[in-house]
């Protein structure tokens, strides 16, 4: 899990993940984004 180690500390965060979870309208483009932000970090 290298290329997570390259995200900023709060996306790294499993409270953080936990808390968004809650939010289902929050969690799902939070999550889209981080898995963007995963994929170009790996390019």
């Amino acid at each position: 899990m290298y290329a997570l180690k390259q995200l900023p500390a709060f996306m790294g965060n499993q409270q953080f993940f936990q808390f968004t979870n809650d939010d289902f309208t929050l969690h799902v483009p939070l999550e889209s984004l981080c898995r963007q932000f995963i994929g170009l970090s790996c390019l």
